[in-house]
């Protein structure tokens, strides 16, 4: 078994695709699962109830509730048990709840901040909305690498609540948010951003060529959830890993076997 060391970003990509490959029949079947009920529920949409509820649905789906289903599919793969499944669902919402705080509470200070530099001048305001509008974004994804791996450290180490996931995230992350960024990013344009793109010009041309063709396609598109979601999270576990090796020099040979990276 090979030795788990610090990781480069292509190395994370690489263990990522190598849990995925060597767990494909479960995080397949747990993926099925995962998208049952959005797909059930959206079927249902499609009948007598359409008219009623589909504001709603096209809500949903366009903010993601199909995807965020399924990214958990990994961390139910080396769960401890089902009794961490509620505390995961708590991590996902106070993550939600706390980025949505954070950003409306810099929304407020850059309007303000827009504001009271509008009595210098008008390009004064316009200089400071965007400046401050980064700053924004700045302190959102700050906090969001901060809180990277609360999922993995609520899955994965035993006798840590919800709120101690946060702080003992924050704690690994410290002066490693910008790798954090970075593997998320990375990951998420390789896994996620690349295949879309493809598909979606795929099923373009084949719907000029072969309209039903086209047509299985798009349904298709609608289970990749199923690989990307998978190998995401899969690169933010193997980063938690690492985070933990730089930080203490843990061993975590017996953790790599339960993901069967070595």
């Amino acid at each position: 078994m090979t030795d788990i060391k610090p990781m480069q970003l292509g190395e994370i990509l690489d263990g990522a695709l190598t849990i995925f490959g060597r767990n494909l029949g479960l995080f397949v079947a747990l993926g099925i699962i995962a998208l049952a009920g959005p797909l059930i529920f959206f079927a249902l949409l499609s009948g007598p109830m359409a008219r009623a509820f589909m504001p709603l649905a096209l809500q949903m789906r366009m903010g993601g509730v199909q995807p965020s289903f399924a990214q958990w599919q990994p961390l139910l793969a080396v769960s401890l048990g089902a009794s961490k499944m509620l505390p995961l669902v708590g991590v996902a919402l106070c993550k939600v709840a706390l980025f949505t705080l954070i950003w409306f509470g810099c929304v407020i200070a850059v309007v303000m901040l827009a504001g009271v530099m509008g009595l210098v001048g008008p390009r004064a305001a316009v200089l400071a909305g965007f400046g401050g509008f980064g700053g924004a974004i700045w302190v959102v994804a700050f906090v969001m690498c901060g809180y990277g791996v609360t999922a993995q450290v609520l899955t994965l180490e035993d006798g840590v609540g919800v709120f101690g996931a946060f702080a003992r995230s924050w704690d690994l992350t410290r002066q490693r948010k910008l790798k954090v960024f970075w593997t998320a990013l990375l990951s998420g344009i390789v896994f996620y951003v690349i295949p879309y793109v493809i598909v979606i010009v795929v099923a373009t041309v084949l719907r000029g060529m072969s309209p039903p063709l086209g047509r299985v396609v798009g349904v298709l598109s609608q289970f990749m959830p199923i690989v990307c979601a998978p190998l995401v999270v899969s690169c933010l576990t193997l980063l938690y890993y690492d985070l933990r090796v730089r930080r203490e020099g843990f061993d975590l040979q017996l953790l790599s076997q339960r993901l069967g990276v070595g």
